[in-house]
């Protein structure tokens, strides 16, 4: 008599040999298949917005008169420059940002 343990190893031996060659069946019909064709894959994706700003220059002394008060504001002759770098499109502020 054979071993019932025995037998359910081979036929589990089989069966993964047999789903094995299957699996590589299908790879190379259906890679054979579809040689020469093409497909459309849409896909989508999700970008974080981000910003960065870099002061390039920045006064470091203002003096205030007393025609400025009087005036409510300083004109400030070499004020503040900055680099902003951003992956959004700022609509409305594209010609304040060139100047």
């Amino acid at each position: 008599m054979s071993n019932p343990t025995t037998n359910r190893e081979v036929k589990t031996s089989h069966l993964l040999f047999l789903m094995t060659i299957g699996v590589f069946v299908i790879l190379f019909v259906s890679k054979s298949a579809l040689a020469g064709k093409s497909a459309a894959l849409p896909v989508t994706a999700t970008v974080i917005a981000n910003a960065r700003m870099n002061t390039l220059y920045q006064a470091t002394v203002l003096t205030i008169s007393s025609a400025d008060i009087d005036r409510g504001y300083i004109d400030v002759p070499a004020g503040s420059r900055f680099f902003v770098n951003t992956n959004q499109v700022l609509q409305g502020q594209r010609s304040f940002l060139r100047q």
